[in-house]
């Protein structure tokens, strides 16, 4: 198991870590071509397509995440293509309906974006709306992939192959001079090819795995079904509420402020969640690892995996976040002009960030135990606090009310969360294990990154001597120390395991 969870920990993490550098670059090479007032429109746009794609997804990626691996774990192979079926078949069918009422609605959704009076909203809704349910689509057949224990499939395909091919078209239609109605089109271009590969590789594995074992103790469809969409729906809303608190700061400072200041936001924000690679990766990667140790009631080798994947978590994102606040300035110039005036509301975000990174993945936990309705209520809560924090401060604040919105919602939304594993489910993180993972960093990169913006600035100088002097620190102490962080473990997992189907 530990060889497993290192080679696909590594996969995910590598898959996860180049995705978010390409949209690191998506951001940048919009910000510079479309400036701060078409940034602003167009992540607007891109918020509204990915809210709606994640609302109909119908929670129906996690559960067979959960149901998929479940299955596996405990010789029930004969549910998963029934499974399948069970949560494809609503998805495709609710995003249909749906389109066919947003495209007669165009008008009116356009109405909601602010946007100059020259974009064209209605043409620009119209483009996107049917991509809408191949969006979901996608996210529920790399959901099933993951659950079948296929890390590499949804690493390439969904941080690797889809940023990777709207990076290209991006930067190609802005040096061909195109606008915002092009951009958009060449965002939105790579997602049917995406499609159609993945649902020809979730096509073989269910073909291989159901060839594994002919099953006589499986689950009548009713029962599955009955139970699938119990879990799953409940994740839906949590999912919706997720995403909601993950964009909804953008509209409304594009609502309070101006494309402008909405363009600042979001790429502070979308640069502050490039940090989460190691989350994500870890998600990616344990979640099914979870989901079977839960189901075999194997609370001891959650908790294990658990605290592996925390120490992890503070071990590679807590340099990234501390330089983000450290040299907020010269991280946004990067971007273009102007986009340095969110420097303060960066330097908030990127440190809150850190410390929910310590909570570790709390939300993989709840989920993969089947907590689905706790989640929708620590989500719900969180919602109502950014909403109600972003409408008082917003107004009052501009951006940087805007991140202490957001600082508070994700204190809430985590402490809620950590307290629920802890306490409801028995899984935890001896803060002791923590210790040592957390003063690297800190020593590091906030005090080297604190001396080094008083020797030189907080700008690009600053930040590159950072970024390499403090990396090859930071890579020497690992090193030096890696028997008691537990790195020497990893590498030889990954360095001796061959095969497996966690990664087939």
């Amino acid at each position: 198991m530990s060889g497993g969870l290192a080679r696909a920990g590594a996969i995910s993490l590598v898959g996860a870590v180049t995705g978010a550098g390409v949209n690191f670059g998506i951001g940048v090479i919009v910000g510079r071509g479309l400036g701060a007032d078409g940034t602003g429109t167009f992540f607007q746009i891109v918020a509204i397509f990915i809210i709606l794609s994640n609302i109909l997804e119908l929670g129906a990626d996690t559960g067979l995440v959960r149901f998929c691996s479940s299955a596996v774990a405990t010789g029930r192979n004969g549910e998963l293509r029934p499974l399948v079926r069970i949560a494809i078949v609503p998805v495709v069918g609710v995003g249909v309906v749906l389109t066919v009422l947003a495209w007669m609605l165009a008008p009116r959704l356009a109405g909601l974006l602010t946007a100059s009076p020259d974009v064209p909203m209605v043409e620009i809704v119209r483009t996107l709306i049917p991509f809408v349910v191949l969006a979901s689509l996608l996210a529920v057949v790399l959901g099933a992939t993951r659950g079948l224990g296929s890390v590499a499939t949804f690493t390439v395909l969904q941080n690797v192959a889809l940023p990777a091919g709207r990076f290209m078209l991006i930067g190609g239609a802005l040096l061909a001079g195109a606008g915002l109605v092009d951009v958009l089109r060449a965002w939105i271009a790579p997602l049917p090819i995406v499609v159609v590969i993945a649902v020809a590789l979730l096509a073989r594995q269910l073909a291989r795995r159901t060839r594994e074992q002919i099953d006589t103790d499986v689950e009548p469809t009713p029962v599955l079904r009955r139970r699938f969409w119990g879990f799953s729906s409940a994740r839906a809303v949590s999912a919706a509420v997720e995403i909601l608190l993950e964009w909804v700061d953008v509209i409304i400072v594009a609502a309070f402020l101006s494309p402008a200041e909405a363009g600042i936001y979001a790429v502070v924000s979308r640069s502050v969640r490039a940090g989460q690679v190691v989350q994500q990766a870890a998600r990616v990667a344990v979640a099914p690892m979870v989901s079977a140790a839960l189901a075999r009631r194997d609370v001891l080798e959650a908790r294990r995996l658990y605290i592996v994947v925390t120490r992890a978590m503070v071990l590679v994102s807590w340099p990234f976040y501390l330089m983000l606040a450290c040299f907020a300035p010269g991280v946004l110039a990067i971007f273009g002009p102007g986009f340095a005036a969110g420097g303060n509301a960066l330097t908030i975000m990127s440190l809150t960030m850190a410390l929910a990174a310590a909570a570790g993945m709390v939300q993989t936990v709840l989920l993969m135990g089947g907590k689905s309705s706790w989640q929708l209520a620590d989500k719900s809560t969180a919602l109502a606090v950014n909403i109600g924090l972003n409408l008082l401060l917003v107004p009052m604040w501009g951006v940087v009310g805007a991140a202490v919105a957001w600082a508070v919602t994700v204190a809430v939304d985590t402490s809620l969360a950590a307290w629920q594993v802890h306490k409801g489910m028995g899984v935890h993180v001896p803060p002791a294990s923590l210790m040592l993972p957390a003063l690297l960093p800190v020593l590091v990169f906030g005090g080297g990154g604190l001396v080094l913006r008083v020797l030189l600035d907080d700008g690009w100088a600053g930040l590159a001597a950072m970024a390499v002097g403090g990396g090859l620190v930071y890579f020497g102490l690992c090193w030096a120390l890696r028997r008691r962080l537990g790195l020497d473990t990893v590498v030889s997992s990954i360095r001796n395991r061959r095969g497996g189907a966690l990664v087939s």
